[in-house]
């Protein structure tokens, strides 16, 4: 009798995998007509994935490994090899590539997706990217804006020494989507409140701002931080009475909906704001931050602040981090650099 994966997996999976991905692997290869083992272990490997806090299940490195040790009596359960594995995930209608609409989705590098954490993914991407390359509409005054930088962010006192604060203040002022990663204790909510000051000012409009984080302590820790700052500002109470005085978690923002995954805000109907900030962003899960991005207007500007090191989220995807991975750090393109050269 031939001892199939889905019999091992069945008789051992306590010791790695939940019931939930046993159920799973068992659903989606119950869609087949054919006996595919191969695609049971593949799709309870990615739902596991996802339980760990990833987005894929990356074939490269599960092919062939060891996924559960001899014990007493059994000798130990090993993944295909590749190229086997792969041929019987790319024969499954069950499995499509990146262009189609089916429950697994395989990469041109062997990564396996569940379909919603696929798109996910490619929401969050094709917004943040929308974002980075689309200019800010009207034009800006620079000798304004150097003149309101100096205010709000004097230089620092050592020759040579680069004001960071000032660098991200200038990028929140010319483009629609920035990063800001510090450790604890850096400054990163008191520079935030300094830049929704200086866009209150430069802008000269009452612009709809939101404050939001992931957890109601951490929205409750922006808000205190936000409203001690801004008493402190040296700029107009004109200025500082239109700094928003509350936060709230992103579920609240979007607008959660009773016994829903769906939120009152989303694509079709758009948030109020002209600039969303998201505070601990580290702790924000891929889910979540895909659906705020696709609820944002077309012309809002987005701030994320965190820690790029901080533990990540306690569900599956590290946006802030993969984001800061990305571009090794404190690197700026040579056109931005050309831009604010002169502020």
């Amino acid at each position: 009798m031939k001892v199939t994966y889905r019999d091992d997996v069945n008789r051992n999976f306590h010791n790695y995998f939940s019931s939930i991905d046993i159920h799973f692997g068992d659903f989606i290869a119950d869609l087949t007509a054919e006996n595919n083992d191969y695609l049971f272990l593949a799709a309870a490997l990615a739902s596991r994935a996802v339980r760990l806090g990833h987005v894929c299940l990356d074939l490269n490195a599960q092919a062939g490994s060891v996924i559960i040790p001899s014990t007493e009596g059994a000798g130990p359960i090993s993944c295909p090899e590749l190229k086997e594995w792969l041929n019987a995930l790319q024969s499954s209608f069950c499995v499509g590539k990146p262009s189609e609409f089916k429950p697994l989705i395989l990469d041109d590098k062997n990564r396996l997706y569940l379909q919603r954490y696929w798109q996910y993914e490619q929401d969050t991407a094709r917004n943040i990217l929308s974002r980075i390359s689309s200019p800010r509409k009207g034009e800006v005054d620079k000798l304004e804006l150097a003149d309101k930088l100096q205010l709000f962010f004097p230089e620092n006192q050592t020759e040579g020494k680069i004001n960071w604060q000032k660098v991200a203040a200038t990028a929140a002022v010319l483009k629609n989507f920035v990063v800001i990663s510090g450790s604890p204790g850096t400054g990163k909510t008191t520079t935030i409140t300094k830049i929704m000051a200086l866009l209150l000012d430069v802008e000269k409009r009452n612009l709809r701002i939101a404050l939001a984080a992931p957890t109601g302590k951490a929205a409750a820790r922006l808000q205190e931080s936000v409203r001690k700052t801004k008493v402190k500002l040296s700029c107009a109470d004109a200025v500082k009475v239109l700094i928003p005085d509350d936060a709230q978690t992103i579920h609240r923002l979007l607008g959660s909906l009773a016994n829903s995954p769906y939120f009152q805000f989303h694509e079709g109907n758009p948030l109020p704001y002209d600039l969303v900030v998201v505070d601990e962003a580290s702790m924000a899960d891929l889910p979540l931050l895909a659906k705020m991005f696709l609820a944002l207007s077309a012309e809002g500007r987005v701030i994320l602040l965190g820690d790029k090191d901080q533990l990540a989220s306690v569900d599956a995807g590290v946006v802030l981090g993969d984001i800061c991975a990305g571009n090794a750090a404190d690197i700026y393109s040579r056109e931005f650099a050309d831009e604010i050269s002169d502020l």
